[in-house]
């Protein structure tokens, strides 16, 4: 995800919302399935390869410096602000997205009042793939010469960040639906101050976590 992918969701909403249903006589409302389920699974399945893919290059420099380093906190910070980023990208390409086909801007909100479940899906994210690598090995180096993530720690990836993005993505149309956009909008400034806040306190224990389990990977 980056600012082209939000920027083709973008384009891609706004063309079915002004070519395409009326071309087929349809209403948004004969998408509600579609808009409310499909598409944030899809998104949400693409995050977890995103993530999957940068996890099988990260824990083998991890175990280096779980080993080597006085002190793994910062890795670990760096490692839960480039997830939350991954997840936060993708969530503005689905708001983006939803924003253009809907023709309703509120919903742009959505990425920055999930910030701080974002950063909390990151950690835990990153525990339980640090739990099963001191369990046995997660990463395998392909034919292709990538690195990937073994079945179950990739299963595990998916586990974590699809219902994470479906949860937080249905909340927010439930809150948008009963609370005034105003007040929404004014709701990002706490949210965002939360983020950095669990941005600062969380590398703390992941690091202790990381420093007490032997990787395996």
């Amino acid at each position: 995800f980056s600012i082209s992918s939000t920027t083709i969701a973008a384009v891609a909403g706004f063309s079915i919302n002004e070519l395409i249903l009326p071309r087929l006589d349809l209403d948004l409302r004969d998408l509600g399935f579609l808009l409310s389920f499909i598409v944030p699974f899809i998104v949400a399945e693409v995050c977890g390869i995103a993530a999957g893919l940068s996890l099988a290059r990260d824990l083998p420099s991890l175990w280096v410096y779980r080993v080597y380093a006085i002190d793994t906190s910062h890795f670990i910070r760096d490692l839960l602000l480039k997830y939350s980023t991954y997840i936060s990208e993708a969530l503005l390409a689905l708001s983006a997205f939803e924003a253009a086909i809907s023709s309703n801007s509120s919903l742009l909100i959505y990425p920055a009042l999930a910030f701080p479940l974002t950063l909390l899906t990151s950690a835990l994210l990153i525990t339980v793939l640090i739990f099963i690598a001191s369990r046995r090995r997660v990463v395998k180096h392909a034919p292709t010469g990538f690195y990937l993530l073994e079945d179950l720690a990739m299963m595990a990836v998916f586990i974590v960040i699809m219902p994470s993005v479906m949860i937080s993505n249905i909340s927010f149309k439930a809150l948008l639906s009963i609370v005034e956009e105003w007040l929404l909008a004014l709701a990002t400034l706490p949210s965002t101050a939360v983020s950095a806040l669990l941005a600062f306190l969380l590398p703390i224990p992941l690091a202790k976590i990381a420093e007490h389990l032997d990787l395996a990977s």
